[in-house]
């Protein structure tokens, strides 16, 4: 088991000439990534219909938000629970509220699928994980590898390699009653499409490249990760091939809070 340590819509750059620090890096202290545009409001949860829409009660009133998230978000849809909303800047949008993250005891967990993406080009160009500084040339959003498929990420690496990235969002935690420990999971729903990226990323190694799946944790609880095969066995069996395939199998934590995103460079021990 590997444990550790990627047409374009965003890109980042630098020269390979400093020197970088190699283990401090990643023992750094929680780091803000970035903040909010705009500051979010906090609400209370009430429900979640048609996927994509929550109604939140808002100062004596209910307002609807966009659900940024096709998951099942089972261990943290709790009526009445304070929810994170982030006003819209686009005065043609229909509704006017994002859903960034639940409370679920008295931690954020964030729900926004589009977080991850944000917090790993942020953690690779302020150089916090010490592989992606010391190898790394320049970091690539959205990579398409195919004519059906488009990766996360590609870091371009020294010695003419690349690095293809697959990030997925984690939000399901659950209690470890033996251990006494909570376990971040992945993933909350059936997906196909999923093992299809571990499948692309298997073929990428096969053709010479560096692959990685990257899970990120939306919420500072858990210290182990593991596939929920209950949920998905397919998805859990292809990652362990994966995993015997070669594939980097990484886990990210992050703290979601009303300021921002930090990334939190804690252990999370791997268990497929």
């Amino acid at each position: 088991m590997v444990t550790d340590d990627v047409k374009s819509a965003g890109s980042s750059s630098r020269g390979g000439s400093e020197k970088v620090p190699d283990q401090a890096l990643d023992q750094a202290l929680d780091q803000l990534l970035f903040k909010w545009p705009v500051s979010p409001q906090i609400g209370i949860f009430k429900s979640r219909y048609k996927r994509f829409f929550a109604d939140i009660e808002l100062n004596g009133e209910i307002v609807t938000a966009h659900v940024p998230n096709t998951g099942s978000l089972k261990s943290v849809l709790s009526p009445n629970a304070r929810a994170l909303i982030l006003p819209s800047q686009n005065p043609d949008r229909k509704l006017k509220w994002t859903l960034l993250a639940l409370e679920v005891e008295g931690q954020w967990v964030g729900v926004d699928t589009s977080v991850p993406l944000k917090a790993i080009t942020q953690i690779y160009n302020q150089q916090l994980i010490s592989d992606w500084a010391q190898r790394g040339l320049s970091f690539r959003a959205e990579v398409k590898i195919n004519d059906k498929t488009r990766l996360d990420a590609l870091i371009e690496l020294k010695e003419n390699k690349k690095l293809f990235i697959e990030i997925k969002n984690v939000t399901l935690g659950r209690f470890d009653t033996e251990n006494q420990d909570f376990v971040a999971f992945f993933p909350d729903a059936q997906t196909v499409r999923g093992k299809k990226h571990l499948e692309e990323l298997m073929a990428l190694k096969d053709l010479g490249y560096e692959a990685m799946i990257l899970f990120v944790i939306q919420r500072t609880d858990c210290s182990v990760f593991s596939a929920a095969s209950d949920i998905d066995l397919d998805y859990a069996k292809t990652l362990k091939m994966a995993i015997n395939h070669g594939v980097i199998c990484k886990v990210v934590t992050l703290k979601v809070t009303p300021t921002g995103v930090f990334y939190l460079p804690r252990p999370v021990q791997i268990k497929i």
